[in-house]
């Protein structure tokens, strides 16, 4: 059974559902709305040059970096790659946002293939998974919020249902993985001893944190608005309720983002890199959790409200169309 706790696995597994959920709901559409339903967005040269776009953005980020640092970046991410993922991830999420989980899966994947090509980085075939897992999460993560637009109760509904269930995950996977010993990490010349039950708190207790921090945004939201609505015009209005659907849905995918890839896929595969035991990559990246979920708040929630009226792409509208209207390419 130990094939169950491969992440490799776990992504394929998790890949192919998703793909029998998508076929499941295209024959819906066709028998119950006489329409057409793309798993994939229709081919355009809008939708071609907005995922050309985020990918370039991705890779020039990662050269600038390197070329910045006079290549100090680049010994850094040939000796430890997973640094290299964590920064890509990033700028992943923004395009499974964008794009949806399969558009985010061939964006993650790219990125991780070209950014090692241009920079003369380590290929790994975990890291290129985690890169393609990060674009799929955050893709279906917006497809649920596309349910929620203009909802901020149904956005705030599912945040929790995801954040909750992605706790109980983690919970349950180290539980069972780590044992009750401590960890001892010995990196960069510090020698720290970190409790697993204590590891497991402060992630469970920070995702609980998020919860809390979706609908105290929620309650605030709504107390001004409800004090400022004759003072603010209807277009106003329509942008904060846009900025907290982003704001709830960014944190969200941050969260269960790190969480689920960062802190219980990457592990194995930095293990396998490095001199670092698995149990203690699996420290390492916990006690950074926090500091990198802060970080992807700091980059993508600004960078997500500037790119997308840019982009003025909604993927969603090239996912269905009416089966009398002849297929075609534009």
């Amino acid at each position: 059974m130990a094939f169950i706790k491969n992440p490799l696995f776990i992504f394929i597994a998790f890949l192919i559902a998703l793909l029998v959920a998508s076929i499941i709901k295209k024959i819906y559409y066709r028998l119950r709305y006489k329409k057409r339903f793309y798993i994939l967005p229709k081919v355009g040269i809008k939708g071609i040059a907005s995922v050309a776009m985020v990918i370039a953005i991705s890779i020039s980020i990662i050269i600038f970096l390197t070329v910045i640092t006079a290549d100090i970046m680049g010994v850094v991410f040939r000796a430890w790659p997973g640094t290299r993922i964590t920064i890509e991830g990033i700028l992943i999420k923004i395009g499974g946002l964008l794009f949806g989980p399969f558009l985010g899966m061939f964006i993650g994947a790219l990125t991780d293939l070209l950014s090692v090509s241009l920079t003369a980085g380590v290929f790994h075939y975990g890291y290129l998974v985690a890169s393609m897992a990060f674009g799929l999460i955050s893709g279906l993560i917006s497809e649920i919020y596309m349910n929620a637009r203009r909802k901020n109760i149904q956005a705030a509904v599912w945040s929790t249902i995801i954040l909750v269930f992605a706790d109980i995950l983690v919970i349950l996977y180290l539980f069972l993985d780590l044992g009750k010993n401590d960890i001892n990490i010995e990196f960069l010349g510090l020698n720290i001893d970190v409790a697993p039950n204590l590891l497991i708190g402060i992630i469970a207790g920070f995702i609980v944190f998020g919860v809390l921090v979706i609908w105290i945004g929620l309650y605030f939201y709504n107390k001004r608005i409800k004090t400022n609505n004759t003072l603010l015009t209807q277009r106003q209005i329509i942008n904060k309720k846009t900025w907290y659907l982003n704001f709830s849905m960014i944190l969200t995918c941050s969260i269960v983002t790190d969480a689920l890839i960062n802190v219980l896929m990457m592990p194995k595969f930095d293990a396998e890199l490095s001199s670092l035991l698995y149990e203690q990559w699996i420290a390492i990246r916990g006690v950074l959790f926090i500091p990198e979920v802060v970080l992807n708040m700091l980059i993508i929630f600004p960078i997500f409200k500037i790119v997308t009226p840019l982009i003025n792409y909604n993927y969603h509208e090239d996912l269905v169309e009416d089966k009398n209207i002849p297929v075609y390419v534009d």
